[in-house]
């Protein structure tokens, strides 16, 4: 049976469904989700199988099994599982960060159930439910309208049609996926996940995937152009060993193992698990990135363009002052009945389940008993009329009342040039000390029919409300922070120009210049925009369309840009900013849905510090490419330089895929965890288009692998004059290599400030690498595995030692240069 005739056959009371009622519907029907394809662990070991060196280690077993060496080709499948096995705990660590990331995210819905408003995961409707709707909501279910109030609902995801639905008629049907432009409604839910309309669409959406990032497409050129030259110079390097008359087995194993050195397969591994890790650590700072790609572009911000309530201020609206006009049009603070009679118009021009701070404030300063007699109808904000209003009352008592911008009201009511005059006076007395200003007016309908448009009325005029909000007391430090880091920071508002120099002034923002207007920036040309745009830092009266413009310009101006917004209007702007960041708390589903970036908690603060934070993950990134360059130069160097001075194999593959199994978790579980630079706020954004692979990179980079190798070489010569037996020399080489490779990890991954710092990481990997050397070594069954012997402690030590020492001290030498530099 179809889901909407199910609901039909189910009692459903005036209270909506009850808990239990849902419960079990839900239990029935599932949840109300797509059904996306995630990757289980058999497609994760399937796409690991293909990756290079697992192909190398198989074409190493292979060629072991051919000539005999079964013990040898038991070791090439044992990495080959070990291999698979961290590969697959890696990716599985980032989907298990993703997912995380996308349930803190995931959209609510307000339903009534047992009598009362509830909001709940939208994945847990179910047919039957009362859905309430409002503008900015993303409809989460199908469902059929009970009532609606002025409902435009935005259809084009599923019809392409950009032009708003009316949806007034009872019956009319909303669609999963779509968003409310305009106006409230009540409708019952028929058809949830993927029994609704978005659902049998969408199987196709959950294979659709988004263009790579710049970061990502670095790294997919790099590996492009390494793994080739790895193989090719594997191929000549073998050919040239048989040139020389060595016996073709060792050719191909010296190919090999130099081919499993170079590989660059690690690189895109990081890459993942970093950012998908790193998104997790956002989140836990509030900021909730809804594309893990978005932190390379927080760093990059140079632009931050926000809005006023709610994340400069503390978003808790309340009317401080009511006034009303004298004989002579100067408005006073009204008492009494005026006082009451302003509030009371105020509170039906607010909806019946109000959303809007202001509209809670206004309703509060009313009293409770204003706001129980419903309303006829509700005109919500909308870009031609700067107001909201309502109609209420019966006969002779029936009226709309209006409140909104005051120049908006005052046109409503005819104020002539000297009342306007007036007018613009007392608000900037009253914007000039932080206050939002609203105009309240009311116009008396009687049996009247209701008007589709309200400027065609002429209202009479009741007085001005005074809110105040105060601004956040860690709003003047973040915005100095953010000065200090290269990012100018930009108050866009639709407060008046006069509220809006005043709060830029106590935030720290600029404000020396002029404030431009909405109107400005709409009439200005690109050109023109663009040259005022550098001198200016606060725009008032600011309209979506507005923001858009000037997003759009400083975005082909070559800034990168940061923009915040909640309404249902700002999803544009937020979409063409490089980083649009959405309120989570009082946002609209729309804004969300378009903005990279969700603030859990609104908080301005909270921006700032996520751009720390990506500009922290992104410079452990590149450590970590560095330390993975690095490590891969004495290793290739010990593969490479045998054949070249006709010399016994240094290393076999099978020491080069335990020397990866240590690189590939340190280059993650280090790094990650590492703690960001202090001086990272203090510097400039970087380029957007920053090359990955730099000079400044990779000459560390070069420098520290060259140290250890040259380290290593010096041991093992000594090694030779000893006359160490061939497993003994193995072993000497692993070590010597090995600790290279843990004093590369431990100058690349030291604390930034040069201090102790949280160096649990380092100590876990120095650790496990004691650990696999002395099982290696010492135990009987690894050690024939491995081709190896127990080195007596002083060759042991020696070993270790020599690269270790030449690898801090090269360190210590870049450090200082570095630090003379800057």
């Amino acid at each position: 049976m179809p889901q909407s005739d199910a609901t039909d056959s189910l009692p459903r009371g005036p209270r909506g469904l009850s808990t239990a009622e849902a419960a079990a519907r839900l239990l029935r029907d599932g949840p109300n989700t797509l059904d996306v394809r995630r990757r289980a662990p058999v497609r994760a070991v399937l796409s690991v199988l293909t990756e290079p060196m697992l192909l190398l280690l198989a074409a190493a077993a292979a060629l072991y099994a051919g000539i005999g060496e079964w013990l040898d080709a038991s070791a090439m499948i044992a990495s080959v599982a070990f291999v698979v096995l961290l590969n697959v705990y890696q990716n599985l660590r980032s989907e298990r960060a993703l997912d995380a990331l996308r349930e803190l995210t995931a959209p609510k819905a307000r339903v009534l159930r047992d009598g009362a408003v509830q909001t709940v995961p939208a994945a847990t409707l179910v047919a039957g439910d009362l859905l309430l709707v409002a503008q900015g909501d993303r409809i989460a279910a199908d469902a059929r309208l009970l009532d609606g109030s002025s409902l435009e609902v935005d259809e084009s995801l599923l019809t392409g049609e950009s032009v708003p639905v009316r949806k007034d008629e009872q019956a009319s049907s909303l669609y999963a996926g779509t968003f409310v432009v305009q106006g409230e409604g009540t409708a019952e839910v028929v058809a949830t996940g993927p029994r609704s309309e978005f659902g049998r669409l969408g199987g196709s959406l959950a294979t659709v995937r988004r263009a790579s990032s710049p970061l990502r497409q670095q790294i997919g050129r790099l590996v492009r152009l390494f793994a080739p030259l790895s193989l090719g110079g594997a191929a000549v390097l073998a050919a040239l060993a048989l040139a020389r008359g060595t016996e073709w087995r060792e050719a191909l194993l010296s190919g090999l193992t130099l081919a499993m050195a170079t590989v660059p397969e690690e690189f895109p591994v990081i890459l993942s698990v970093m950012f998908a890790l790193g998104g997790w650590r956002l989140a836990r700072a509030n900021a909730l990135v809804q594309r893990p790609d978005a932190i390379e572009t927080l760093g990059c911000m140079s632009v931050l363009c926000t809005d006023k309530t709610g994340t400069l201020t503390e978003n808790r609206m309340r009317v401080e002052q009511v006034l009303v006009r004298d004989a002579t049009s100067t408005h006073r603070a009204a008492e009494g009945v005026a006082r009451d009679a302003v509030l009371a118009a105020a509170a039906r021009a607010c909806p019946d389940r109000p959303v809007d701070p202001m509209d809670i404030a206004v309703l509060e300063a009313a009293g409770v008993e204003t706001t129980r007699r419903p309303l006829e109808r509700f005109y919500p904000f909308s870009n031609a009329l700067h107001a909201t209003a309502g109609i209420a009352g019966d006969g002779a008592a029936r009226e709309v009342c209006i409140k909104g911008a005051p120049e908006a009201v005052a046109g409503l009511c005819g104020f002539d040039a000297a009342q306007q005059a007036s007018l613009e006076h007392d608000i900037a007395t009253l914007a000039a000390s932080g206050f939002r200003v609203l105009a309240v007016a009311r116009c008396n309908l009687r049996d009247a029919p209701y008007p589709d448009d309200l400027r065609g009325l002429r209202f009479d005029w009741l007085g001005l409300l005074a809110l105040a909000d105060p601004l956040r007391v860690d709003v003047p430090a973040a915005v100095q922070r953010a000065r200090g880091a290269g990012i100018r920071v930009l108050l866009v508002t639709g407060d008046h120009p006069v509220t809006a120099r005043a709060i830029a002034k106590a935030a720290g923002i600029a404000a020396d210049g002029e404030v431009l207007s909405g109107a400005d920036i709409a009439a200005a040309t690109p050109a023109e925009l663009l040259a005022l745009s550098r001198r200016c830092n606060v725009y008032a009266r600011v309209r979506p369309a507005d923001k858009l413009k000037l997003v759009q310009c400083l975005v082909d101006a070559g800034d990168v840009v940061g923009m915040t917004g909640d309404g249902i209007n700002d999803a544009p702007a937020l979409a063409a900013a490089h980083v649009g960041i959405a309120m989570g708390r009082r946002g609209s589903d729309v804004a969300r849905h378009a903005a990279s970036v969700v603030l859990a908690d609104d908080r301005f603060a909270s921006i700032v510090d996520a751009v720390g934070l990506g500009r922290a993950i992104y410079a452990n990134l590149l450590r970590a490419v560095q330390y993975v360059t690095a490590v891969h130069v004495p290793i290739a160097g010990a593969a490479l330089l045998p054949v070249l001075f006709s010399l016994p194999p240094v290393l076999l593959p099978v020491h080069v895929v335990l020397l990866e199994l240590l690189i590939d978790p340190a280059s993650t579980l280090v790094f990650e965890r590492r703690g960001g630079d202090p001086a990272a706020m203090q510097q400039p954004p970087r380029p957007i288009r920053a090359s990955l692979v730099t000079w400044s990179l990779g000459r560390p980079a070069a420098a520290l692998g060259l140290a250890a190798l040259v380290g290593a070489l010096m041991g093992y010569g000594i090694a030779m004059r000893v006359g160490l037996d061939p497993g003994a020399l193995y072993a000497y080489a692993f070590l010597s290599i090995l600790g290279g490779n843990l004093a590369t990890l431990a100058v690349t991954a030291w604390p930034a400030d040069g201090g102790a710092g949280d160096l649990r990481p380092i100590v876990i990997a120095v650790l496990a690498a004691t650990v696999v050397v002395v099982t290696a070594a010492l135990v009987p069954a690894t050690a024939r595995l491995l081709h190896l012997e127990a080195l007596v402690p002083a060759h042991a030590l020696v070993a270790a030692a020599l690269p270790a020492i030449a690898v801090l001290a090269t360190g210590r030498v870049l450090h200082r240069r570095k630090h003379a530099v800057s």
